[in-house]
């Protein structure tokens, strides 16, 4: 399952598939490589956050050549299938129990 719609940036497409994130190259139409298993994907400046269904957080640099994840971490247990939100510098996610959680992960444009 995935509960958040793909993303566009750089001209490229980023979007969920049965198979993880799957990546379109909108100029030319080509695939291009794949990445990830997440449920819930969020752009922030050229910062892509990915998080799973069981609280597993990854997150770094998004571009035209891939995803170079540079933060890994497990940030909520149960199950997470809301779309984590992001303002002025804080991350926060919550679990189908109601845990809310917010992580300083700085500004990143």
């Amino acid at each position: 399952h995935s509960y958040s719609t793909g993303i566009y940036h750089q001209r490229t497409l980023v979007a969920f598939t049965g198979w993880g994130l799957r990546v379109l190259n909108t100029e030319d139409g080509k695939a291009m490589k794949g990445f990830g298993n997440a449920q819930t994907v969020l752009l922030v400046g050229d910062k892509l956050i990915l998080l799973d269904g069981e609280g597993k957080l990854q997150a770094g640099v998004f571009s035209t050549t891939g995803f170079t994840p540079t933060l890994n971490g497990t940030i909520l247990s149960g199950q997470v299938w809301n779309v984590p939100a992001y303002s002025n510098g804080h991350l926060y996610a919550r679990n189908k129990k109601g845990t809310v959680v917010c992580y300083r992960i700085g500004n990143v444009n």
